[in-house]
């Protein structure tokens, strides 16, 4: 006799179990044998490839961007190009310019205990 209608949801379940563990199965028979090994480090050196392609386009195109608007950009940021010693003193006298008076700190309470 052959059953009429849908699976139930206990059916559904049992199902859902089966591919699970199906697919445990094959998933930790891929990565435990040298198939998977070769899959894993395949994969692993596929991203570290593609990480590092990205880098490598990111840092070019900044360096070529800030090649050709050089003069714009020392626009924007005026110590820009200037040698080391002078750099850290126009910054020094920009922040001792723009810095308010700092209001004296609040005495720390003394902790109980």
């Amino acid at each position: 006799m052959e059953r009429q209608g849908r699976v139930g949801k206990a059916g559904k379940a049992a199902m859902l179990f089966a591919a699970i563990g199906y697919t445990g199965y094959y998933l930790a028979v891929a990565v435990i044998g040298d198939i998977g090994r070769f899959v894993m480090g395949m994969a692993a050196f596929s991203v570290l490839l593609i990480l590092g392609l990205y880098l490598a386009v990111v840092f070019i195109h900044r360096y070529f961007f800030i090649q050709n608007h050089m003069d714009q950009l020392k626009e924007h940021y005026p110590v820009l190009g200037l040698p080391k010693e002078q750099r850290n003193a126009a910054y020094l006298n920009k922040m001792k310019q723009g810095r308010a008076p700092v209001a004296p700190h609040r005495p720390s309470k003394k902790r109980r205990g």
